[in-house]
């Protein structure tokens, strides 16, 4: 800060250079601050994100389990079980949920003659497993009869 005398009084105050020279880091420092922090905001969503993933994902494979459920008390469970439930757009309109993807495997685990087990699958298989993705979240359930 300098003094200037015009008039012969005292006058105090920034010269230009100055006032410029804080505006520039004034702003060279909130544009780090925003990207500094603009970063940890964004990413602190995330786990929300995949918490409520995971949720739908839960909410929608307790429903099939309920399903199944029934079916296995009426004794009408068939393999055509999840052929009614293996694409996204099946569980779409059969439980109103938006999902990446799903996919059924049927297993079995079988011995051999050597008293070792091995892994049959087809769609005879006494074991189904359902595995539902949405987001970066993944539910894998087992269904046995």
């Amino acid at each position: 800060m300098k003094s200037y005398g015009i008039s012969g009084e005292d006058e105090r105050g920034f010269t230009l250079v100055e006032v410029i020279f804080a505006i520039v880091f004034a702003v060279i420092l909130a544009s780090l601050t925003y990207q500094f922090l603009g970063a940890y905001v964004v990413k602190s969503g995330t786990p929300l994100l995949c918490l409520k993933d995971d949720f739908e994902l839960s909410e929608v494979m307790e429903q099939i389990t309920a399903d199944y459920r029934s079916a296995l008390n009426q004794e009408n469970l068939d393999d055509s079980f999840f052929d009614d439930r293996d694409t996204i757009a099946e569980i779409q309109a059969r439980y109103g949920l938006q999902i990446d993807g799903i996919q059924i495997v049927a297993t079995s685990f079988e011995l051999d003659e050597d008293g070792l087990f091995y892994i049959e699958t087809g769609s005879n298989a006494a074991i189904k497993k359902v595995t539902m993705s949405k987001g970066g979240c993944t539910l894998t359930t087992l269904f046995t009869r």
